[in-house]
């Protein structure tokens, strides 16, 4: 199958046949192990994952797929240590050791996300403790001290690190690997020829990015790039580009003729999108930490008040896809998300 079609199965623990028969692993199956993490392998996640709420090496036991690749569905190899109910039955969850689930072809993604959605765990207790303190850490995000145990408020759910992630449900993505193996990339990334790199700076790079968008774009060139890539600062320039209403020639300006630069010329008001550089941002910071905005919050929180929100797109609850077609894809495959907002590049850029 394509490679993108491989990494779904493998993800979902699917395993097909010659003869065409669909077997998948059940769905967080473990042995139960959790002293993986020092054995060889050990820290490989779809080997020996870790627990919920704590970091490496707190382990949740081997996987399917760590039986499949060490040979321990194998009792002629001497592998039946590994088996039995003292690891959890691999003989009745492991489609390499026999077990497993048979699947109907052609129904194997919406069995698994099914099942997966029936067996999701949204762990909410982040590891962290507040018996003496009555707090928990603001890096920890929407959070709770309960009981002496810093938990994640309603609708949140722990990630491996011990920070509080908005609970959105098992989310269905189609996955490219992209790897010595498989040197290309995907659909429309595969023809990329021509791509404008910005680098980082906070908001100077963002100053330099104006004006490098504006020359080119002047120059006829941006409508000839195939992709647009930046870091930090030059990520706040090149949003506003690519996702902004407002044209290209209203956001960066005119360009200017280098000989009529004179004094006065360079205390006229900016761009709109140079503008937002000189925004002054210690009055935002007070106004979000009034506000009781948590302090790992308040960076991008100001970012987004300051840079971000006069072109409307200051929400940090909206998701970014490809166009409208993708958009209505990933609605189709993650009804949870249908009403969530999305922001998708202007046309043209």
């Amino acid at each position: 199958p394509p490679p993108v079609v491989s990494a779904v199965r493998d993800a979902l623990g699917i395993k097909v046949s010659a003869s065409g028969l669909v077997c998948q692993d059940t769905p967080g199956w473990t042995n139960r192990w959790p002293l993986c993490a020092y054995e060889d392998g050990g820290r490989r996640a779809d080997f020996c994952p870790a627990t919920p709420g704590a970091f490496w090496p707190s382990t949740q036991g081997w996987t399917c797929r760590a039986y499949e690749a060490k040979g321990w569905c194998n009792k002629e190899q001497g592998a039946s240590s590994q088996l039995g109910p003292t690891k959890n039955f691999p003989e009745k969850h492991c489609c390499a050791c026999g077990g497993g689930a048979t699947i109907e072809k052609g129904k194997v993604e919406i069995a698994a996300q099914k099942e997966a959605e029936e067996k999701r765990l949204c762990y909410r207790h982040t590891g962290g403790t507040c018996r003496l303190s009555g707090t928990c850490g603001d890096f920890r995000g929407p959070v709770s001290c309960i009981s002496g145990m810093c938990m994640c408020e309603k609708g949140y759910c722990t990630d491996a690190t011990g920070t509080c992630r908005r609970d959105v449900g098992v989310v269905v993505a189609r996955v490219a690997p992209v790897s010595r193996q498989n040197p290309f990339f995907p659909g429309r990334q595969a023809k990329v020829k021509t791509a404008v790199c910005i680098s980082g700076g906070g908001s100077r790079s963002l100053s330099a990015a104006v004006g490098q968008l504006r020359a080119l774009q002047a120059l006829g060139v941006m409508e000839k790039v195939d992709l647009l890539s930046s870091v930090s600062g030059g990520s706040w320039a090149a949003s506003v580009y690519m996702f902004a209403k407002a044209t290209p020639a209203t956001l960066l300006g005119p360009p200017a003729n280098l000989s009529d630069l004179t004094l006065a010329r360079l205390e006229e008001l900016p761009s709109p999108l140079g503008a937002v550089a000189t925004t002054h941002t210690n009055g935002i910071i007070v106004n979000l930490l009034t506000s009781g905005v948590p302090l790992q919050m308040i960076w991008v929180s100001t970012i987004a008040k300051a840079v971000l929100e006069p072109f409307g797109l200051g929400s940090l609850d909206a998701y970014m896809a490809a166009d409208e077609r993708a958009v209505e894809a990933i609605r189709g495959d993650n009804p949870q998300l249908r009403s969530r907002a999305f922001l998708t590049p202007r046309p043209g850029r």
